[in-house]
């Protein structure tokens, strides 16, 4: 059984980036976040991190067990990239086990986001296999990683190298 946690960048693409745990190591990963925060911290949210934090932080993150996916567009709009994305990562899903995936919530997209994976999910004959919900990155902090690799992603420079070690798989959508 997979977790698969997702967040995007909008820059001069649209980069939605998903995290695939395996379920049964979710604890431990959520223990050595939390073990991250800095006192008085809520949460990891990479943009308000210094340079020197980040490096820290992605230090930590590359020793995870964990598998990175990058679905990436460059489309006319933000919610058509979002869409075009999610319809790419569903296809990504393992045929036939059961997947979670937890969402950064974003308002403005809900209920796209419901609609386009309803319909992905059952169009992939999925829907039976994989679950779906919205959450704060302040409850769900696995969500912290995918922030941060989809930060990294679109920033591009010498940022790139902090990629080593991870384990990343990159999808670009079809035209459609």
């Amino acid at each position: 059984m997979k977790a698969v946690f997702i967040d995007e960048s909008k820059s001069k693409a649209y980069v939605l980036c998903a995290i695939f745990v395996n379920v049964e190591e979710v604890p431990r990963i959520r223990r050595d976040l939390n073990r991250l925060k800095l006192k008085g911290q809520s949460r990891i949210h990479f943009v308000s991190e210094s340079n020197r934090r980040r490096r820290q932080i992605l230090s930590v993150y590359r020793s995870l067990p964990i598998e990175v996916r990058f679905f990436v567009t460059r489309s006319e709009s933000e919610a058509r990239g979002r869409e075009k994305c999610l319809r790419e990562l569903v296809k990504a899903l393992p045929f036939g086990d059961y997947c979670e995936l937890w969402i950064e919530e974003d308002s403005n997209h809900l209920e796209l986001d419901k609609a386009v994976l309803t319909n992905a999910l059952n169009a992939e004959n999925k829907s039976s296999n994989v679950i779906f919900t919205h959450s704060d990155a302040r409850t769900q902090i696995l969500l912290w990683i995918p922030d941060a690799l989809a930060w990294v992603r679109t920033r591009g420079g010498d940022w790139h190298k902090e990629f080593r070690g991870f384990d990343i798989w990159s999808d670009r959508p079809r035209k459609s």
